[in-house]
C-alpha cells in the first residue's frame, strides 16, 4: 500500500534524506525541502502529487490558489482526507486493480525490471550495467512504485518497434538518462 509503504524519497528542511509513505509525504509536507530520486522519478513525483492537489481541490483562480496557500494546513488535512477515503487505490499488487497498472498485460512481454530507466533496456548493456532479460534483477517495491510513475508521466508504451503502439517519450529515451 504506498500510502503506508515508505517510497517517495525526500529531502527534508534539515537536510536529511528520507523515503516516506504516501500519507508521510502529506503530513510532513511543511517539513520538506523537495522531492529527490532520479531525474524521472522526482519529475514524475511532482507531477503526481500536483494531481493529488486538484484531486483535493481544483482551485478555479489566482486568489483561491492565495487562499489556499494562506491556510495551508486545511489544504493537506483535505489531501490526507481524500487519501484515506481512497484507500483500495494505493495496493501496488492488488489483484484487481493494482496502482498504475493494467492487470491483463503479460508479465513476460512487461518485466517489472524495465520500468527502472536507469538501467539496461533488453540486453544491451549501458556503461557498468549488465542486467539482462535471462537475469533480471528483482525491484525494489519503492523503485517499482517511482517507476509506474515515470512510465505513465513520460512514456507510452514499452513495446518499442512495434507499429501498433506508440513510441516511448522523449524524457524516457536512454540517451537523455545518459
Amino acid at each position: 500500500r504506498l500510502d503506508r509503504e515508505q517510497w517517495i524519497p525526500v529531502l527534508g528542511c534539515d537536510g536529511g534524506e528520507h523515503e516516506l509513505s504516501l500519507s508521510e509525504v502529506i503530513r510532513e509536507a511543511p517539513r520538506i525541502r523537495r522531492v529527490t530520486g532520479t531525474p524521472l522519478e522526482a519529475a514524475a513525483l511532482m507531477r503526481f502529487l500536483l494531481a493529488l492537489t486538484y484531486l483535493a481541490e481544483t482551485p478555479a483562480n489566482l486568489g483561491r490558489w492565495y487562499q489556499l496557500w494562506q491556510d495551508r494546513e486545511a489544504f493537506l488535512e483535505r489531501m490526507r482526507a481524500y487519501i484515506d477515503e481512497h484507500a483500495g487505490v494505493w495496493d501496488l499488487f492488488d489483484r484487481d486493480r493494482p496502482f498504475g497498472q493494467d492487470p491483463t498485460l503479460s508479465t513476460e512481454d512487461n518485466p517489472a525490471y524495465l520500468l527502472t530507466y536507469e538501467t539496461a533496456r533488453k540486453n544491451n548493456p549501458l556503461l557498468l550495467d549488465h542486467r539482462q532479460v535471462e537475469h533480471p534483477t528483482p525491484v525494489e517495491h519503492a523503485s517499482l512504485a517511482r517507476g509506474i510513475l515515470a512510465t505513465q508521466a513520460f512514456g507510452g508504451s514499452t513495446a518499442m518497434g512495434k507499429a501498433d503502439r506508440m513510441p516511448m517519450g522523449p524524457l524516457c529515451v536512454r540517451t537523455v538518462v545518459f
